[in-house]
């Protein structure tokens, strides 16, 4: 099994170049493994459409997609749905989940949809992207104008995230503790690294918070950077 989240992809923001996806799908022909893309993020496009997912371009046969409504409706809306080859979604159908009181909320399920055959969802994640690109620009321009020389980041075209790299001697570690005592609340790259982490990354997310919140807690975050640079 292979899993991925080839767009605007958590904790990163940065997104599988279109020419590096058929290739992966061969690799996955080639040793037989099942490809699970989780493509939560792919409706939050800030600038033209994300290269086509792996799903559509392996045509279903080996590739299960996800989607989630909590990135593209509310964060408490803990629905999805799951897209694959039928064979394999009839044994995730028959595996015993409905039978042991799991499965969907029937209650929910059909709220949305009603929702959605209203066409409500199209123009709410319109909206959506309007105000998660609105972000991320005053993000990346607060970035720009306050970190201090050496300090990387990435440009996300979608989704949530935006990822920083320190640059030695900084430790992530250390700087959210100093952040934290400036009320300022970042994530480390540690928790997200399978293998042992070089410990100089961040992880800031510009979905939760307003332009001016941003603005201040960019600055703050350069103020803690510069003084343990110093």
């Amino acid at each position: 099994m292979l899993y991925l989240i080839p767009t605007f992809q958590n904790p990163s923001g940065v997104t599988l170049a279109a020419g590096r996806r058929q290739p992966i799908l061969d690799l996955a022909e080639r040793y037989n493994l099942l490809v699970i893309e989780d493509d939560v993020y792919r409706d939050l496009a800030f600038e033209g459409r994300p290269p086509t997912s792996l799903f559509a371009l392996d045509g279903g046969r080996r590739v299960l997609r996800i989607g989630s409504f909590s990135k593209i409706l509310a964060p408490g809306v803990r629905l999805g749905w799951l897209m694959g080859p039928p064979g394999v979604i009839e044994r995730l159908v028959g595996s015993g989940l409905r039978c042991m009181s799991g499965g969907v909320n029937p209650l929910m399920a059909n709220i949305l949809a009603t929702y959605c055959t209203q066409g409500l969802l199209e123009p709410h994640i319109e909206r959506l992207r309007a105000i998660y690109h609105r972000r991320r620009d005053v993000m990346l321009e607060s970035l720009a104008a306050h970190m201090p020389p050496g300090v990387r980041w990435t440009r996300p075209g979608g989704g949530f995230f935006i990822w920083v790299t320190l640059p030695a001697p900084l430790r992530a570690a250390q700087v959210v503790d100093r952040a934290r005592e400036a009320n300022l609340w970042v994530l480390p790259g540690d928790p997200f690294f399978a293998e042992p982490p070089a410990g100089q990354h961040l992880r800031l997310a510009f979905s939760y918070v307003t332009p001016e919140q941003i603005r201040r807690g960019i600055e703050a975050l350069g103020a803690v950077l510069t003084a343990r640079a110093d």
